[in-house]
């Protein structure tokens, strides 16, 4: 069992953990990406062997794949997030899955060997190989393909996750690998017994890829391994000459109970088409494989995956959710101060709004601009107001705008605005249309009766009425009496302020009707 390591090394915005996995090329780590205001992420950091990372051309040619691998986007493919660089060393940061590799399980399955069961093999390799195409067919910013050759498909980079999905890793790593070890030694190295005829020879395509999936249905089957050799000169020979047999015919427990004979034929026969050492006569795609086993037998379902895998590797599975839960426990500390700092800055920026408000807010009577009315500028008529009440210069009406003036409540200034503008649009409208009809002379008819007199009322103040000529003005009575003294005529143009209208108690109605039965409404109500 893997003990727990606590200790941890800080590189850039990662924080890395203990060991989870080690292998001739890296060592894998679990680790935390950690971001601003207490944002976290598990995830795994593959940290290259010192001496692959000190080779420039190695790290050149891993870079570049690195690059196009994290173009890969499929639920199948466990994603390429970051590769740092660091005093040295290479880092090669990926999401983190909560499972084991299909190697492992396989070890796991029980001391008999009996194998993977049929419909959970399937399973594995059809979401496997549903991730390869994925990466095959990758393309570029510019829509061109890619060509994306995994070149090391094998049960060590399958990984099954607890959600009973598969995925691949490390693509693009096994180009750069075999670089490297042909330059420096001349010798192909690598996981040989899962390689084509053709990439053996040193021409890897997409269907190298089939054939290696081909391999590692066949083991997962039959429960043994199919080239492995004693040497790497047997396991070469093996690859290229090896008679390749059924694999239902070598499974030890012949698949009583679990497949007819009929599908295990069936089933033999798309194995071995996979395994096809003349490219020609394999699939031409990993898809075409994966639908070629699902006609012949249904994969069992994620959950029955998850099922089997939680009953092969639960104490595994145990100690994977450890270790996440403490690294995750290591940086809850700096998570609680980087949301305090947070809280604390929103806050601030909450009081700065504030205080801007204030100092931007309405202006006072010091801010005001003093504004002079035009005297021959005529206000709306009817408006009632006192003589006392007018500027008798543009000096006076500088000094009023500059005094200061107390403000109304901030939440009631807008309404007051619009109830004030509304009331003197109001005014002006039943002004102006009392205009028009006094305007109008009724007809005269002989002998008809007198016209009713308009009834008089003290207003408080002096009234600006709209005058007209004399000749043209209807009489106030049919008699023709003279107007009373107090109905002198008013200035033609005056500035005036508007002002609210004084109601009068004589308005109501605030029309006459003349002996014609028309309207006239009385100026001074409105």
């Amino acid at each position: 069992m893997e003990k727990a390591n606590t200790r941890a090394r800080r590189i850039g915005r990662y924080l890395i953990c203990g060991e989870l996995a080690a292998g001739g090329m890296a060592t894998v780590h679990i680790g935390r990406l950690l971001g601003p205001v207490g944002f976290a992420r598990t995830v795994a950091i593959k940290r290259l062997h010192p001496q692959f990372a000190k080779d420039p051309e190695f790290v050149s040619m891993f870079l570049d794949e690195a690059r196009l691998a994290a173009r890969i986007r499929h639920p199948n493919v466990v994603p390429v997030l970051d590769v740092v660089a660091s005093d040295g060393e290479l880092f090669l940061v990926m999401d983190f899955v909560i499972g084991e590799s299909v190697s492992r399980l396989c070890r796991l399955a029980g001391p008999a060997r009996e194998g993977v069961p049929v419909r959970i093999a399937v399973a594995i390799l059809c979401g496997a190989l549903q991730g390869l195409h994925a990466a095959h067919e990758t393309r570029g910013e510019k829509g061109d393909a890619l060509g994306i050759v995994h070149r090391d498909i094998s049960p060590q980079n399958i990984l099954l996750g607890n959600d009973g999905a598969a995925r691949l890793i490390d693509f693009g790593i096994a180009k750069a690998m075999g670089r490297v070890h042909s330059s420096q030694s001349g010798q192909l190295k690598g996981k040989l017994p899962y390689m084509a005829p053709e990439h053996v020879r040193g021409e890897a395509t997409k269907q190298s890829d089939v054939f290696s999936a081909g391999v590692v249905l066949w083991e997962l089957i039959a429960g043994r391994r199919l080239f492995a050799g004693e040497t790497e000169i047997e396991t070469f020979t093996n690859v290229l000459q090896a008679e390749i047999k059924a694999p239902s015919k070598l499974r030890r427990d012949t698949m009583r109970g679990a497949v007819e004979p009929t599908v295990a034929r069936r089933l033999d026969d798309v194995i071995l088409k996979s395994l096809e050492r003349d490219v020609t006569k394999r699939f031409g795609t990993a898809r075409e494989f994966a639908i070629a086993l699902e006609r012949v037998i249904a994969p069992a379902s994620t959950l029955e995956v998850s099922e089997w895998m939680e009953s092969a590797a639960s104490e595994v599975l145990k100690l994977r959710f450890e270790r996440v839960a403490e690294v995750e426990e290591m940086t809850t500390g700096s998570r609680g101060q980087s949301m305090a700092a947070l809280t604390q800055e929103i806050k601030d920026a909450r009081h700065s709004t504030s205080d801007a408000t204030e100092i931007l807010g309405p202006p006072s009577g010091d801010n005001m601009v003093p504004v002079h009315l035009d005297p021959h500028t005529p206000g709306p008529p009817g408006v009632p107001i006192s003589n006392a009440e007018l500027p008798s210069s543009r000096t006076a009406i500088s000094h009023v705008t500059q005094q200061p003036v107390e403000l109304p409540p901030k939440r009631r200034r807008t309404s007051l605005w619009i109830a004030g503008g509304s009331g003197v649009g109001l005014i002006g409208l039943f002004a102006v249309l009392a205009m028009l009809l006094s305007h109008k002379k009724p007809p005269e008819t002989a002998g008809g009766p007198p016209a009713p007199s308009l009834p008089t009322a003290e207003p408080s103040a002096p009234m600006v009425v709209p005058s007209s000529d004399p000749s043209t003005s209807p009489s106030v009575a049919a008699g023709g009496t003279e107007p009373s003294a107090t109905a002198k005529k008013p200035p033609k143009r005056v500035p005036i302020f508007p002002t609210a209208p004084i109601k009068n108690p004589d308005c109501n109605p605030n029309y006459t009707v003349d002996a014609n039965g028309r309207k006239h409404f009385k100026p001074q109500c409105f």
